[in-house]
């Protein structure tokens, strides 16, 4: 075999294809056929007659052939002599010649040489003949046509080859991730001993006392507590570098017992259940949250309060999975395709088990060798059996696993019965309300720059919205309602406004934007909502508007009471009549009050416009309707 694909043979391949295509007046069997089209020509390979039903033959039967690779593909058809005459050319290819050159190639052989221009030019000025340029012009030409059908061979043999290549490292990949896996598995059992043996753990005494009595069960809590939730009555933008204040009044006044409650028990917690905004840039504030959202282990034994830290466990928000959870997970599993996977070390089910397998490990290694929960009598073993019962020494706490509420209504639903009592003249608290600068002002502003600050939190008193017609398709879109305040500027360029600022407010609006209805809220549901264990996630939109309404509603109580004294001491020393038995004179001014407060449309506390309160009051309490009413 020669070392050099010559220009001569290129020219050989293309004759002898010219040749065999002439010999052949027409089409015949073992012969190709090809539809030259300028948008992509058609070749077919004419292998055997076709017949009609009477044995005449009127074509040939054939197979598509790939006119780069030249391969003979499965696409097989007829095609009678008239479409051939009419729309093909019967050629002939040297297949084997052009996929030998191909081989040829690709082993390091290449095609001959041409010479450098300056060679070509010289022997082409010695060429006398035009009639012999023309020839060696069309020879080089049938060469460059033989020359681009050996490299799309030649590219046809390396996708097969690649092809068969990126099988064998595809092998080879499956075993390395199957060797992985195995590494996977060590690195997990070598952690889950780590977990009992108490290695790479960190345990901190918060407070030191007497232990639990020896008899009392270890009581393990389901729900994961965030830190922030339960500071946030204290400080609401809590994060991890705030844990030292968080430890300090964990132990304050005996805090601890709200949230561990039993003499022997284990809690979960976390800084925070959801991020905090360090940064607008979103890869930097998911780095600056990482340490929001590790798990630690609050411990109680008696007095003695500890925390211990593992890097080996991250909870979600369960330190241990509902009754039916895994099962309901293999169902899933089981039931949908797309959820199963090829790795069974990485479905679902398993990450689900190895995760509660390493908190079981963890939490039978307190049990069996931690001074922490010393002295016991618990007999568990976690990993044998599941169905703990009292006699065992363990009890798991299912706060997750609830059917049924308490009676009370989730905090978005509570707010959406009290907002939809608003009208025109009540009092609302604004908390985190998000305002659109073009659409919510009443007054229209050009420039961004002298749009004035918005609404800061606060109470507001709700107006009807002048803007607004329910006739009108445009503006019967607006909101019905709308609120005055005083801008505060900031900025020393800027003076104190003194006239109001008119913005509308939409109480349609979900309870996240911050909006409750003031005037109509309780005392005990606002406690309830602030204190309930059972709304939880929903804390941080809810925790600051609670906090602002309690602390005025607590105000108003204060001077309320103040008035009552007063009133009861005018009603003791002026009032000729006693009380009917089934009422106190407490009892009859804070109905006179309440009375008071329903008939104003523009709501207002007792202590606004004293002096003019007091003298509405005493004559109500003193009318005569009023006197026969509720004294004797």
């Amino acid at each position: 075999m020669n070392n050099i694909i010559r220009k001569n043979d290129l020219v050989d391949i293309y004759n002898q294809g010219v040749a065999a295509a002439n010999g052949e007046k027409t089409f015949a069997v073992g012969n190709y056929a090809m539809y030259d089209s300028s948008d992509w020509p058609k070749l077919i390979y004419l292998y055997d007659v076709a017949c009609d039903e009477d044995g005449k033959q009127f074509g040939f039967k054939y197979q598509s052939v790939d006119y780069n690779t030249l391969e003979k593909s499965d696409d097989e058809g007829s095609i009678d002599f008239r479409t051939l005459e009419e729309y093909y050319t019967a050629i002939a290819v040297p297949i084997e010649r052009i996929k030998d050159c191909a081989e040829r190639l690709l082993k390091g052989e290449s095609f001959e040489d041409f010479g450098n221009e300056a060679e070509q030019s010289a022997a082409l000025v010695d060429t006398r003949s035009k009639e012999t340029l023309l020839y060696l012009k069309k020879e080089t030409e049938k060469a460059i046509m033989v020359a681009n059908q050996v490299q799309k061979y030649a590219n046809h043999i390396i996708q097969i080859q690649k092809s068969q290549l990126e099988k064998i490292v595809s092998g080879f990949n499956d075993k390395i991730c199957a060797m992985r896996r195995e590494v996977a598995r060590y690195e997990y059992v070598i952690t889950t001993i780590e977990l009992y043996a108490g290695i790479k753990e960190d345990v901190i005494q918060l407070q030191s006392g007497e232990p639990a009595p020896i008899d009392s069960p270890l009581v393990l809590h389901q729900a994961v507590m965030f830190m922030d939730e339960e500071f946030a009555l204290i400080d609401d933008n809590f994060d991890y570098t705030k844990e030292g204040h968080f430890n300090e009044w964990l132990i304050k006044d005996g805090n601890y017992k709200r949230l561990l409650p039993e003499e022997r028990c284990i809690v979960a917690a976390k800084p925070r259940r959801t991020d905090k905004q360090y940064t607008n840039d979103h890869f930097f504030n998911f780095i600056f949250n990482q340490p929001n959202h590790r798990t630690v282990f609050l411990i109680r034994n008696g007095e003695n309060l500890y925390k211990l830290e593992s890097d080996n466990i991250n909870l979600q928000d369960r330190l241990f999975p509902n009754r039916n959870e895994l099962a309901e997970i293999l169902k899933e599993e089981e039931k949908d395709e797309w959820r199963r996977f090829k790795d069974k070390d990485s479905s679902r089910s398993a990450v689900f088990r190895k995760l509660y397998t390493r908190v079981l490990f963890l939490m039978q290694g307190l049990i069996d060798r931690s001074d922490t929960l010393s002295p016991h009598n618990i007999k568990a073993k976690l990993l044998d059996d599941l169905d703990i019962d009292n006699s065992s020494g363990v009890v798991l706490r299912y706060e997750l696993d609830r059917a049924l509420g308490d009676g009370h209504p989730s905090y978005s639903d509570w707010v959406a019965s009290l907002n939809d009592k608003l009208t025109a003249g009540k009092r609302i608290i604004l908390v985190d309300y998000e305002f659109d600068e073009n659409l919510d002002f009443i007054k229209y502003y050009r420039s961004k720059w002298t749009i004035p600050p918005y609404p800061q939190m606060g109470v507001y008193v709700l107006e009807d919205n002048p803007t607004y017609d329910e006739n009108d398709d445009y503006y019967k879109h607006r909101p019905r309602h709308i609120i005055r305040y005083l801008p505060d500027y900031q900025d020393y360029y800027y003076k104190q406004r003194t006239n109001r600022e008119s913005i509308m407010i939409d109480i349609s609006r979900t309870p996240r934007y911050g909006i409750l209805n003031y005037d109509d809220v309780r005392l005990e549901d606002i406690d309830y909502y602030l204190n309930s264990r059972l709304h939880r996630s929903q804390y941080y939109e809810f925790v600051r508007v609670l906090k602002m309404a309690r602390k005025l509603y607590m105000q108003e109580k204060f001077y309320e009471d103040e008035f009552i004294k007063m009133m009861v001491g005018i009603l003791k020393t002026e009032c000729q009549r006693t009380p009917k038995p089934e009422y106190t004179y407490e009892q009859i001014v804070k109905l006179a009050i309440d009375g008071f407060k329903d008939s104003l449309k523009w709501k207002r506390s007792i202590t606004d416009k004293s002096k003019e309160t007091f003298y509405i009051l005493r004559r109500k309490i003193f009318s005569k309707a009023f006197q026969d009413k509720y004294f004797n």
